[in-house]
């Protein structure tokens, strides 16, 4: 499309399905692409948006097919939220992956938040392959947030604590509960500790060194 030619956009909010038909063949801001263009070829007027929202706009990149897209993702959006959804790499297609993973109805703040985290599809299918199946939106938010992957839910499991809830994933992650630190107790003489027990050990203070001065005693 060249400048001035209106863009059509459905009001409210659209499902990424809808999204998915637009065409992919040219990449958004390819030098010499037609279907780039700025905020102010959109068919909104230039003047329901002031001159700090346009500096804002153009600072990170927004164009008229970026500002399409998330409108039919997401519905109308305040600038700054489009600003922060640019700024944070939120495309389609990563919406689309969240979709995929079967959180369909999710908000312009929920996947800001989760991009912020580096949570994605992936994500979400490598955690229900280590087998947690039923993973509520808010608990992949924690334990993204926590740092938990899937090689630490298999040292966990390596070191005997299978089966591990979610609660207790994001205790033993949020103390700093290692494999490193479960192999210290064992060394010590800890064997056979529960969840509990490595938490309250964990949470007193209990290392490897207080338990060898404690021997040496």
């Amino acid at each position: 499309k060249t400048a001035g030619e209106p863009v059509t956009t459905e009001p409210g909010a659209g499902s990424i399905e809808e999204v998915e038909e637009i065409d992919l063949e040219a990449e958004p801001g390819a030098e010499g692409d037609d279907q780039t263009t700025s905020v102010l070829d959109a068919d909104d007027d230039v003047q329901t948006f002031s001159i700090d929202e346009l500096v804002q706009m153009s600072a990170v990149g927004v164009t008229a097919e970026y500002l399409q897209e998330m409108r039919a993702l997401f519905g109308e959006l305040e600038v700054e939220k489009l600003v922060q959804l640019k700024a944070l790499g939120v495309t389609r297609e990563y919406a689309a992956s969240l979709r995929g993973a079967g959180f369909r109805d999710l908000d312009a703040d929920a996947v800001a938040n989760a991009r912020a985290l580096g949570l994605d599809g992936r994500y979400v299918k490598d955690l229900r392959a280590e087998g947690l199946r039923e993973l509520e939106w808010e608990d992949l938010i924690g334990l993204r947030g926590l740092g938990v992957t899937p090689e630490w839910i298999r040292s966990m499991r390596a070191a005997g604590l299978r089966d591990l809830s979610v609660p207790e994933i994001r205790a033993l992650r949020g103390l700093g509960v290692d494999v490193e630190y479960i192999r210290d107790m064992h060394e010590c003489g800890l064997d056979e500790l529960s969840v509990d027990d490595l938490l309250k050990l964990r949470a007193a203070g209990v290392t490897r060194e207080f338990l060898e001065r404690l021997e040496g005693h």
